[in-house]
């Protein structure tokens, strides 16, 4: 039997947004980094579920933060700021050649579909699982039985790489051959090995 593998998007193959623009937001908006994070952090999770537009993100951001810049500019520095990671890309196209391959993100559909364009992240894979589409987040359980549903095929047959300690734990208790991804080189060994040995 093959195996397939799901990839997370930010923090595998791209930058996680936040991270790369921190310094720039806090620059345009006259705010520390300490100070926007939790406020950003906050207005994500309706933004990633697709309760939110772009606009209203921001609006509701500074709202919190008491500024009153651009929504657009901010847009703009932190989607420029986002970068595919060392090997990612060329990770994913490896993969995409030698088994099925999915994607698996809490996102937001107007920045997805931005980089997306910018990367052509998704002609690598057979599916996209995103969360403004199917209004779950990892590391919720329901998000992978869900993706376990859709894919009709054993958790011990699906390869989860992720970042995030907790995403990964959440689908181990599932039965996912889940692993933490650090770098593309590790990752690769260890996605080596397992269809190597499936």
């Amino acid at each position: 039997m093959n195996y397939c593998i799901i990839f997370d998007v930010f923090g595998v193959l791209l930058s996680k947004g936040f991270n790369s623009s921190a310094q720039s937001l806090s620059n345009i908006l006259g705010k520390r980094i300490e100070e926007i994070k939790p406020v950003y952090e906050r207005w994500e999770i309706p933004f990633d579920l697709g309760s939110l537009s772009e606009e209203r993100f921001w609006q509701l951001l500074q709202q919190d933060l008491n500024t009153n810049v651009n929504g657009e500019l901010l847009n703009k520095v932190v989607l420029d700021s986002y970068y595919p990671l060392k090997g990612a890309i060329e990770l994913l196209q490896k993969y995409s050649n030698l088994t099925d391959v999915y994607l698996l993100s809490n996102t937001r559909r107007e920045w997805f579909e931005y980089l997306d364009n910018k990367y052509n992240i998704t002609k690598f894979v057979k599916k996209a699982f995103l969360s403004y589409q199917s209004g779950l987040l990892k590391p919720d359980l329901e998000c992978y039985l869900y993706v376990i549903r859709e894919l009709g095929i054993q958790p011990n047959r699906i390869i989860f790489l992720d970042d995030n300690e907790d995403n990964v734990r959440a689908a181990l208790s599932l039965g996912i051959k889940a692993h933490q991804f650090s770098d593309s080189f590790t990752a690769d060994r260890y996605l080596h090995d397992i269809i190597k040995l499936g």
